[in-house]
């Protein structure tokens, strides 16, 4: 089994286990520590390297955070806006935040998650 497909299990059955314990809440830091930090870090990027990935990332002081923006040669190429595990994704406010950030940066590739979509 490669890095990614044990990556992949360990979440899968994180979250099994998240949802069994309905009176725990998992919030966004949490989901992004234990669901999605392992991803990216399994597709290759180094989370440890400020030149690859960067967390709560600004074009401009003024701008909001997006929660993760990858970079490639120190350029943002993807943004990856995280919520907390079984937030609702549907709801337009976050598609429309993660598109604005990336407009705003012009980086051409966004993700929205909750570590289980």
């Amino acid at each position: 089994m490669n890095e990614l497909d044990g990556a992949i299990k360990q979440c899968v059955e994180r979250v099994e286990r998240f949802r069994r314990q309905p009176q725990r809440v998992i919030g966004e830091m949490d989901t992004r520590v234990a669901l999605i930090e392992p991803i990216i870090g399994a597709l290759g990027w180094d989370l440890y390297d400020l030149d690859q990935v960067r967390r709560e990332y600004r074009r401009r002081g003024v701008d909001n955070p997006v929660d993760y923006a990858l970079l490639l040669l120190r350029t943002p190429r993807l943004f990856i806006e995280a919520k907390g595990l079984g937030e609702n994704l549907d709801d337009p406010r976050w598609a429309n935040q993660t598109i604005g950030y990336a407009t705003m940066a012009g980086v051409e590739w966004v993700a929205l998650t909750d570590g289980a979509e």
